[in-house]
């Protein structure tokens, strides 16, 4: 139990090891979470991948020869949303591969 209460970051493993009556230990008493725990929005934001991706899409030619804003702005947009998708199933895979362990 206390090992679970450490991963989903309710307890830090200091306040889990004073159950055992185990000594604290270094950087024991934060809570620490893995990579794929991060919202989708806040990898997007820094990672340089998804940024590069952004940026194609932003510099894509306009459908149908029209050149205004709303058509950049609109491929702009579907490019974020083909990129969060596909962040969503290698989550969901990561997750499956987890829970199968």
């Amino acid at each position: 139990v206390e090992t679970k209460l450490v991963e989903g970051m309710i307890k830090t493993p200091n306040e889990a090891r004073f159950r055992f009556g185990l000594e604290p230990t270094g950087g024991g008493d934060t809570l620490w979470g893995q990579k794929q725990d991060f919202p989708l929005q806040v990898l997007a934001d820094n990672h340089p991948d998804m940024q590069t991706a952004a940026q194609h899409a932003a510099q894509a030619a306009p459908p149908s020869g029209r050149d205004d804003d709303s058509d950049n702005q609109e491929q702009i947009e579907r490019g974020i949303r083909a990129i969060t998708a596909l962040n969503t199933i290698k989550a969901v895979d990561a997750a499956r591969s987890e829970a199968f362990r």
